[in-house]
């Protein structure tokens, strides 16, 4: 996962996609103060939009990047955080107040993993490191229709990116062709392939109240709407965890 996101994706990720974060975090925040909560953790934080956000709400913040180039922005965006450049596959979550996965971050797995164990591992995970109360808050891309294939393009000052999104079963293929100059004359340019898996939404509701979690499901964060086929999934830690397999 560390391969995804380099240089120029992520200087174009900074640059023109922290819409839906800002967006959230004007969402989450008022959750977040209205439980108490104090400590949180900002998992797949990119560019660190919502990370800065946080800090500057005054919470005490780590954040889990794995991309190198994206961690670095974060780190310069917010440093009262401590962002660290891990996936939250490979890490331990230490008790917190609130954990959160803003942008589908957990909707990226290499092809060739079990994408439903993973996720389930990170509810869990999130469950034993919340304590009553603490909030777990996440978005994915779900199963089902209209299909997301697609083309299309995005462009800045000295940027522009086309992406070809391909849908087969559960799987997303991205190919992201950007465009970069570092002097206004010559562009660079470089390609990402990404592998995004798609969930049953049901089987995630289900997986929380296994969990300990009181969950409620939504397309938006407050008044700004998910994307096609994205859920936002709102949970509080409440109950046992579940002891089955």
């Amino acid at each position: 996962m560390s391969a995804l996101y380099g240089d120029d994706l992520a200087h174009v990720h900074a640059s023109g996609y922290g819409a839906l974060a800002e967006a959230a975090v004007v969402d989450v925040v008022p959750r977040l103060r209205a439980a108490g909560a104090r400590t949180v953790i900002d998992v797949g934080c990119g560019a660190g939009v919502t990370t800065r956000a946080l800090v500057e709400a005054g919470f005490s913040v780590l954040a889990l990047e794995p991309s190198p180039a994206l961690s670095a922005l974060a780190r310069a965006a917010a440093p009262g955080a401590d962002v660290r450049c891990v996936s939250v596959y490979d890490a331990d979550l230490p008790p917190c107040d609130a954990v959160l996965a803003i942008g589908e971050v957990l909707s990226y797995h290499p092809p060739d993993v079990d994408a439903d164990a993973r996720l389930r591992a990170v509810v869990l995970a999130a469950s034993r490191a919340l304590a009553a109360g603490g909030h777990l808050v996440f978005d994915v891309i779900v199963t089902g229709e209209p299909s997301l294939a697609a083309r299309g393009w995005n462009a800045g000052p000295d940027w522009a990116v086309l992406v070809e999104t391909r849908e087969d079963g559960r799987e997303l293929t991205r190919a992201i062709e950007t465009f970069r100059t570092l002097d206004g004359v010559a562009y660079r340019r470089t390609r990402e392939v990404h592998s995004v898996r798609t969930f049953d939404e049901p089987t995630i509701a289900r997986w929380l109240g296994e969990a300990g979690f009181d969950v409620r499901v939504a397309g938006a964060y407050g008044s700004h709407p998910l994307a096609t086929r994205r859920r936002a999934f709102f949970a509080v830690r409440s109950g046992a965890v579940f002891s089955g397999p």
